[in-house]
């Protein structure tokens, strides 16, 4: 069995246990009983008619409405969608990689209406979640004749066929999905020990704030889909609020306080269990301030007793060690 542990600095890592019950396994910091999402899927195939095979989850509900994409898309750069936070090794200034602006869009994750398109066989709308994910839904016929409609999200096909084959319970085509994803924050800070002593090597924490928005798409009439209305968390397209223009700002430079106090945004401590504690360290300051006291005043005696050259006086011919 593999368990997820989350450690100091909020440091996720996977573990194996292969000879151990689940009931065993407690979570590291709530020390609650592990939890692991499970379910099942049924596949009913009636002996009569093969090619009306339904498959649908324990509790009778058809995969059909269960349908998904990621947020960003897969082709945006992993990197572009995450916020870098510098901390200071005194931890009162941080540095961000963006803006007031797309701080306060990050923290929200406000959906945002962009463009819409219409014509009698395609629909298209195009919407931004937060400031990194932009996503386009269409919805076209291939075929002037027949039922079967297409849906496509952010240019790959999602949903392909007619009312009945995915289960809608009217005669109007409409289907679900969802578009999943998180938000990250990359914290570069400063380790400290568990005494809370600063060291000098960084690592980085990241903050992942994962989001779900419920995404639906109806078509009144199959023959003009002029008509189609798409919806996000219950809200129709037009009653989204716009998206808002971008403005050229400074990165970010405040203090920890600021921003927990203007975005909820806490800065992460980055705990080093094996790292030597606040006396070693500080044993350690002193035996280099001594070493390093010792080898200074070795180099200043040396300067009057070294005797490795020798310069010939003027005048008598002799010799004098310096």
């Amino acid at each position: 069995m593999t368990a997820e542990e989350t450690g100091p600095g909020g440091i996720v890592t996977k573990v194996m246990y292969p000879a151990v019950q689940r009931d065993n396994l407690r979570e590291a910091l709530s020390r609650k009983p592990l939890t692991v999402p499970e379910n099942c899927l049924m596949l009913e195939v009636p002996k009569q008619d093969p090619l009306h095979a339904v498959l649908s989850l324990a509790n009778g509900e058809l995969v059909t409405h269960h349908f998904g994409r990621p947020s960003p898309p897969r082709v945006a750069s992993q990197k572009n969608s995450e916020i870098a936070v510098k901390v200071s090794k005194d931890r009162t200034t941080l540095t961000a990689s963006a803006g007031h602006q797309v701080i306060s869009h990050f923290v929200s994750g406000e959906v945002q209406a962009k463009t819409s398109e219409a014509e009698r066989l395609r629909h298209s709308w195009i919407i931004q979640v937060g400031p990194f994910a932009e996503h386009k839904v269409e919805i076209l016929k291939k075929h002037t004749l027949g039922k079967v409609v297409t849906l496509v999200v952010d240019g790959q096909v999602l949903v392909e066929g007619t009312a009945w084959e995915i289960g809608c319970e009217g005669n109007e085509w409409d289907c679900k999905f969802r578009f999943i994803g998180e938000r990250v924050i990359d914290f570069e800070v400063y380790k400290t020990n568990a005494e809370g002593g600063v060291l000098d090597e960084t690592g980085h924490v990241k903050d992942r704030r994962r989001y779900v928005h419920e995404c639906y798409v109806t078509i009144p009439n199959e023959r003009d889909f002029s008509s189609a209305r798409f919806f996000v968390d219950g809200l129709p397209f037009t009653g989204l609020p716009m998206e808002a223009q971008r403005v050229n700002e400074p990165n970010l430079t405040t203090s920890p306080l600021a921003v927990q106090h203007s975005y909820g945004i806490t800065t992460p401590f980055l705990v080093e269990r094996y790292a030597p504690s606040n006396m070693m360290m500080l044993a350690t300051q002193v035996f280099v301030k001594a070493t390093e006291s010792k080898t200074s005043a070795t180099g200043f005696f040396a300067r009057w007793c070294d005797c490795s050259t020798a310069v010939e006086s003027a005048g008598n011919g002799q010799s004098t060690w310096h």
